[in-house]
C-alpha cells in the first residue's frame, strides 16, 4: 500500500510541474504575439517618420522577448546609406 500511495505522490508532482512549466514553454517555441503587442509595435513603427508603409509583419516570442520582422517601405529618393541608418535605429 505505501508504495502505490508513492507513486500517486509522484505523478501528481510531476502533473504539477509540467502544468507550471508549460507557460514558459510556449513562449519559448515561438508562440505568435498577441493582438495588443502587435498593434503596440505596429503604431510604433508607422510613427518612424521615414517609413511611407508596412508591407510585411511577424511577430513572436523567443523566451521572454519578443522578435519582431517587418519590412517597411522608404521614400524612393532615400540613399541605401540612409536607408540602412534609418531601419537600424527602427531596431
Amino acid at each position: 500500500m505505501r508504495t502505490l500511495r508513492t507513486v500517486c505522490d509522484r505523478k501528481s508532482v510531476n502533473v504539477r510541474m509540467g502544468y507550471l512549466t508549460l507557460p514558459g514553454t510556449v513562449t519559448v517555441s515561438g508562440k505568435a504575439a498577441d493582438r495588443g503587442e502587435v498593434t503596440r509595435i505596429l503604431y510604433l513603427v508607422s510613427r518612424f517618420k521615414p517609413v511611407l508603409q508596412i508591407s510585411y509583419c511577424e511577430i513572436y516570442h523567443i523566451g521572454d522577448e519578443l522578435i519582431a520582422e517587418i519590412d517597411v517601405i522608404l521614400p524612393q529618393s532615400s540613399t541605401l546609406h540612409y536607408a540602412h541608418d534609418a531601419t537600424e535605429t527602427l531596431q
